[in-house]
């Protein structure tokens, strides 16, 4: 199956690449409240709450029990988007490849405890000030690790809560999403 070190897709490696930067981070770690092992266990234990792909999601918090919250607790899922994912260019100087830049979809959600929406304020706050750290983060590390692909972060929905619906088992749920822009810096388009 897929071996990011032998990778023949730019998107699919750009993909990979960022949900492993994302599973190293700091403020990841604090969403995911697994900050008490070491970096390595911290990172690994991040990383099964990273979702690749489209599939098993995204939560419905119509028809998601606190029950099954509470078991996924965060997840983070990060994919290519379903409508206008990718474009290739001609290469400005490079005859070896073309030229790519694309989007990736981030989306964070954390099941919301009872005794959090007691102060829905505090928890919004609280996940502002991890989400907009995390942002932060991402970007330093892909620069400290030379990925010239990872250009952006631009969050475009939340932190918000959803509608909740009126059924007695349902959980709630804090979220954001995030567009992140890949790719070579393309100047002829």
């Amino acid at each position: 199956m897929f071996d990011p070190d032998n990778a023949v897709s730019a998107e699919a490696s750009a993909l990979w690449h960022m949900a492993d930067l994302l599973s190293e981070c700091e403020r990841a770690w604090a969403l995911a409240e697994e900050t008490g092992g070491t970096d390595q266990e911290n990172t690994d234990a991040t990383r099964l709450k990273i979702i690749v792909g489209p599939h098993i999601g995204p939560w419905n918090g119509e028809s998601m029990t606190k029950t099954e919250m509470e078991t996924r607790f965060i997840e983070f899922q990060i994919t290519s988007p379903v409508d206008e994912g990718k474009t290739v260019v001609r290469s400005d100087g490079s005859f070896d490849r073309a030229d790519e830049v694309g989007e990736f979809m981030l989306s964070i959600r954390r099941y919301a405890r009872d005794v959090e929406m007691n102060d829905p304020s505090d928890l919004y706050l609280w996940f502002l000030d991890q989400v907009g750290a995390l942002e932060q983060e991402l970007m330093v590390k892909a620069e400290l690790r030379e990925c010239p692909r990872l250009q952006s972060i631009t969050r475009i929905q939340g932190p918000a809560f959803p509608p909740k619906k009126k059924t007695s088992a349902q959980g709630e749920y804090i979220f954001t999403t995030h567009t992140i822009t890949w790719g070579d810096n393309i100047s002829n388009q």
